[in-house]
């Protein structure tokens, strides 16, 4: 075997081995940077989606608490339990139209009765009936709350709150509020900083544990209240929010089958989760160009070896050759 052959042979494994081993140890020194810095990335946004959501649910409670607090409305449902004459029933009503109209956003308010009934509200056909939600009445005689959306006749969402009426410290009766949820579904869909495949999940407990989607997503406009994930898939990250802390996830699944990271949060408030979630594909693109761009240093560093190796093991061979002529002329002499 010729010398020049020798020495490629050996000099350039060591050489790429070296260079391998290089590579490999910052590869994965900078995966851990780059992953540790999409993850964080992704829990910050969940944690500003909840504080966001958060201060929704609180705003509206604050609404409704301002309405209830009106002593007007009070005294007058106890003067219509006391005696249903229509001029008492005419004054809630003012009372309640005069409410829609100061505060944005309120569609529909009912005043019931603790047997149920719709006594006054804005919506005029309603008067008279029960109203359908018997959880959100149930719940509304014991505190504000915020637990129902629905979609609306015109297809979108709503939101329902709830809170007692009281006088003298005795329930007497119940206000509900209807509302447009256009703020949480606004919410939901600003994708600011989560680049071409990243969202916001809202969802909700619904049965024995599943989770429902209670706003649209990114790629299931209709997904608000028809789409959900079974309580089986405890590795979901939209299940896993409907449990109490966040959770961090490098290897999940979302709802149409893509790996994903995400990061959970849990409302406490309303029993809700939040999820904001990156495909994996797009939050480590980074980390896959880092991995190509080295693959293609390792490979162009063998090429240059082998060309480098080739032409010193012939400028150091050259003297060799040129003496063996010599020798081999001296001879035929």
């Amino acid at each position: 075997m010729k010398f020049a052959s020798k020495l490629v042979l050996i000099y350039l494994p060591l050489s790429l081995v070296t260079l391998a081993a290089i590579g490999m140890l910052a590869y994965h020194s900078a995966q851990r940077a780059l992953s540790e810095e999409a993850l964080f990335s992704i829990d910050y946004i969940a944690g500003t989606q909840q504080e966001r959501l958060e201060n929704i649910i609180e705003q509206n409670l604050e609404r409704l608490a301002l309405v209830a607090s009106r002593t007007q409305l009070r005294l007058s449902l106890e003067n219509y339990i006391a005696d249903p004459k229509s001029q008492h029933q005419d004054k809630i009503n003012r009372i309640l139209v005069d409410a829609r109209s100061s505060i944005a956003g309120f569609k529909h308010l009912y005043v019931l009765t603790l047997d149920g009934k719709i006594v006054a509200s804005t919506n005029i056909s309603a008067i008279g009936t029960e109203y359908p939600d018997t959880r959100l009445f149930v719940d509304g005689q014991k505190h504000n709350s915020v637990e129902t959306l629905y979609l609306n006749s015109g297809g979108g969402l709503g939101l329902r709150l709830a809170g007692p009426l009281k006088l003298d410290n005795s329930l007497i009766g119940v206000l509900v509020v209807e509302k447009s949820a256009d703020n949480i579904v606004a919410l939901a869909t600003n994708y600011h900083g989560l680049g071409e495949t990243g969202e916001t999940l809202l969802v909700r407990k619904i049965g024995q544990g599943d989770a429902q989607f209670i706003t649209p997503t990114r790629f299931d406009p209709k997904a608000a209240l028809n789409r959900s994930v079974s309580r089986g898939n405890r590795s979901s990250p939209v299940i896993q929010s409907l449990s109490e802390g966040g959770q961090r996830v490098i290897a999940a699944v979302d709802y149409l089958g893509n790996p994903v990271i995400a990061a959970s949060r849990h409302i406490a408030r309303t029993g809700w989760g939040v999820v904001v979630q990156q495909r994996k594909s797009e939050a480590f693109a980074s980390i896959n160009r880092l991995r190509d761009s080295l693959i293609s240093m390792v490979l162009l560093f063998a090429l240059v070896n082998i060309i480098l190796l080739v032409l010193v093991a012939r400028s150091v061979t050259r003297p060799d050759r040129k003496s063996t002529r010599l020798n081999s002329s001296h001879t035929d002499i």
